[in-house]
């Protein structure tokens, strides 16, 4: 299992995932206020950091994803599954995107007055997930191949 490409590819999304939680996605600057965004929602940079305007739909999300990206890794044996939760998987990373554009452009926007996102690397994060699970199904792709042409009768 873990000699497997794949394995290595799932497991580094896994942590870049994972490694979402520590970091904020972005500085929001509104009115000379700062404010934090990250998985929680929005923070005051400063201060006692209380939570602005929370958002569970970031921490769920993320949560289902690096589970999804576990269960995946565990069922090495069952490639044409592995290879259709990896896709889902980029689903969900892609609707991460979209469900971080809509809170950022309509929710920030509506509450605040003209708010500028400093965006951080953090928020590169499913991009490069998206591109490790992609190298994932090339190589459970292979791997099938390569089965199936052992199977062949000759």
């Amino acid at each position: 299992m873990w000699q497997r490409i794949q394995t290595i590819y799932l497991l580094l999304a896994t942590i870049g995932v994972f490694g979402m939680f520590f970091f904020p996605f972005g500085i929001v600057l509104s009115n000379g206020q700062i404010y934090m965004l990250g998985v929680m929602g929005l923070k005051e940079a400063f201060g006692e950091r209380t939570l602005v305007c929370p958002v569970w739909g970031f921490t769920i999300l993320l949560i289902l994803i690096m589970s999804l990206s576990i269960v995946t890794i565990f069922s090495f044996k069952l490639r044409i599954r592995q290879i259709r939760l990896c896709v889902f998987n980029i689903c969900l990373l892609v609707g991460f995107y979209i469900f971080f554009l809509f809170f950022f452009l309509v929710v920030v926007r509506e509450q605040y007055f003209e708010p500028v996102l400093n965006a951080k690397f953090t928020l590169s994060l499913p991009f490069v997930s998206i591109i490790l699970h992609c190298l994932a199904i090339r190589s459970i792709g292979a791997d099938e191949a390569l089965i199936r042409s052992l199977n062949r009768l000759r």
